[in-house]
């Protein structure tokens, strides 16, 4: 497979080449404009946003990873898609009523 390349290079003023840089075409897919959050999985900072929120409604520990597993449909937490999990979130942070924290979200 033929890929097209363009060396870019960095030269002192007499003109020695410090660093050379060689960069490759790469044809990607920018239709659904998703960012790979389809397929991205969820990550830590969500997870613990999540469990702080159940936290907050008294559901804590075991009981509330469970609960996630439930909110979820899934068998691990690992299955969940990070665009899955910010939509819990807003969800979740609708039904508590908590408007002012929703700028900054782990999404």
């Amino acid at each position: 497979m033929n890929k097209k390349a363009k060396r870019i290079e960095l030269m002192t003023n007499d003109g020695q080449v410090i660093l050379s840089l060689l960069m490759v075409e790469k044809e990607i897919d920018l239709g659904s404009r998703n960012n790979g959050s389809e397929k991205a999985k969820m990550t830590e900072a969500q997870e613990k946003y999540l469990l702080n929120i159940l936290a907050e409604q008294g559901i804590k520990g075991d009981k509330a990873n469970q609960h996630l597993l439930e909110l979820f449909k899934v068998k691990s937490l690992k299955d969940v898609t990070k665009s899955r999990t910010s939509e819990m979130i807003k969800s979740l942070l609708q039904e508590k009523g908590d408007d002012q924290n929703k700028n900054n979200l782990p999404l």
